[in-house]
């Protein structure tokens, strides 16, 4: 007599498939030989055999087809072990055939370059199926993967000094509260409803406003919240500098959001700011006869529509239509007398 349980009970207390799949990469890559075997996972997760080769069918899709991308010929491939059963392991495919034309597969555990790439690999694989909480696991991959590397100096250097070879400045840092950022990220993944207490720049006192968190942008030094409103005739998207957020908690309501019709792009000052206003303004500005400022000035990318026009005098002309936000303002300010406001007037 079968006194397994339903299928639909089974199926709701399950572990997630993303956090088994992590589980099982993981094995992979720490384990010397890169080999994990069935009954570890039958007993771990509680799983069937013909579930446990449905999931290696399916992750040996992913690893094959993404390492192959990479320029890589990574497999799972299956074994058995006389004492412990059936296992999988990750292996390299050779470039020799047998007599039918099939590429051969070596036994050896895949090396510390091609782990690099399965670690790239896994990363995408996250993506995929949309995994949380999984920073630390992947820590420990790239720790275990680096220790590795003891014997391929140049490439470890190359890792443990990326900070100083590609270095990132921050503009004017701004510094906002991590408790904050991470209620913030969290309502973005898990699409919960928050409610914040925001201080805006020009505001006296600040307000409560209920959310639905889309996107985080980053912008010379500081963080910024994309997020719609949720009562009717306030779903408009809306511009929060985190840093200003001074409270921010849960509703306990989780929204729907379709974001095949949001872009990031569409509710920014492209270029220049993040900030938006209404109404977009026409500017048109006159800058000095003074060959490295109109250098300065014409060879990057302001706005989206600017245009230049060198006068007779050899002043420079330009013209450009967007948001008057405290943004522009501070820009346009920052030429002081090398520039003259034509329009908009009033423009102080």
């Amino acid at each position: 007599m079968n006194f397994d349980r339903p299928k639909i009970l089974r199926e709701k207390v399950a572990e997630p498939k993303a956090k088994i799949f992590a589980n099982i990469l993981i094995n992979l890559f720490t384990d010397r030989a890169n080999r994990i075997y069935v009954s570890k996972l039958r007993t771990e997760h509680n799983l069937s055999e013909r579930t446990i080769r449905g999931y290696f069918k399916e992750l040996r899709e992913i690893i094959t087809d993404e390492s192959m991308k990479l320029g890589s010929r990574m497999d799972l491939i299956k074994a058995k072990d006389e004492t412990r059963g059936e296992y999988w392991y990750l292996g390299t495919a050779s470039t020799e055939s047998d007599e039918n034309g099939n590429i051969k597969t070596n036994n050896q555990a895949i090396d510390s370059l091609n782990k690099l790439l399965v670690f790239y690999m896994t990363e995408r694989f996250f993506e995929r199926f949309k995994a949380e909480n999984l920073k630390n696991e992947a820590d420990i991959i790239y720790k275990s993967l680096l220790d590795s590397l003891k014997y391929k100096s140049d490439i470890k250097d190359l890792l443990d000094n990326i900070d100083k070879i590609f270095y990132f400045f921050r503009f004017a840092p701004k510094e906002c509260n991590s408790k904050i950022l991470q209620t913030v990220i969290d309502g973005i993944i898990n699409k919960k409803v928050l409610r914040l207490e925001y201080f805006g720049l020009g505001y006296k006192k600040p307000i409560q406003v209920l959310v639905k968190p889309l996107s985080v942008i980053y912008f010379e030094g500081l963080l910024y919240l994309l997020g719609s409103g949720v009562k009717r005739g306030y779903r408009a998207i809306r511009t929060f500098a985190v840093d200003r957020i001074k409270k921010a908690g849960y509703t306990g309501k989780k929204f729907h959001y379709n974001y095949d019709n949001f872009n990031p792009e569409d509710h920014i000052n492209k270029y220049i700011g993040v900030m938006t206003a209404e109404h977009k303004t026409r500017f048109e500005l006159i800058f000095k006869n003074d060959t490295v400022l109109k250098r300065l000035v014409g060879e990057r990318k302001w706005f989206e529509n600017q245009s230049f026009e060198e006068l007779e005098d050899g002043r420079l002309r330009m013209k450009f239509s967007t948001y008057l936000t405290h943004e522009v303002k501070r820009w346009i300010l920052s030429f002081g007398n090398d520039v003259k406001i034509i329009k908009p007037q009033g423009f102080i």
